[in-house]
């Protein structure tokens, strides 16, 4: 087994770090796996490697994670300032279902650990309205972030839902 190859990509004016272990079969269908918060694609050293002996396996950095930029963050009511980012799974769905139209270019079985699993189905819901070169086959969650709405659909639950947050 072959350590994953480790690339950048430029999305939207950021850099992205992502790892590529390429598979001899003819998969028409590719893996991507999503890490969780405070982790990046060497949570996935071991897994990525031997998911490769059967299908082309990808682990992307999300924004603010490992080798990707690490732009400041703005929380919700803070200005609009260059450069800041307001963090969220609507950005970082956004950022994966890019990544898969842009690089992954197939078919592609999402796989989430923790927030890496709500982003998976954020990302796959994405992708059956836009699915592009790349269509989501299905997703995989490895221990599910509860924390399951960002603070934009948050504001539209009841005040306990925040309170209980």
């Amino acid at each position: 087994m072959n350590p994953p190859e480790h690339l950048l990509w430029q999305w939207q004016d950021w850099t992205i770090g992502w790892s590529l272990s390429q598979s001899q079969s003819n998969s028409e269908v590719a893996v991507l796996l999503i890490h969780g918060f405070g982790a990046n694609t060497g949570h996935w050293r071991f897994n990525q490697q031997v998911l490769a002996e059967l299908v082309p396996t990808y682990a992307i950095d999300l924004l603010g994670f490992g080798r990707s930029d690490q732009p400041r963050a703005r929380l919700k009511d803070e200005p609009n300032e260059p450069g800041a980012v307001h963090y969220g799974f609507d950005l970082w769905g956004q950022q994966v279902a890019d990544f898969c139209k842009e690089v992954i270019g197939r078919p592609v079985l999402l796989v989430g650990n923790s927030i890496g699993g709500v982003v998976a189905l954020r990302a796959a819901q994405m992708l059956v309205t836009d699915p592009g070169k790349s269509s989501c086959k299905g997703v995989v969650l490895i221990d599910c972030a509860q924390r399951l709405m960002d603070d934009k659909q948050l504001a539209s639950q009841p005040a306990w839902m925040a309170w209980i947050r």
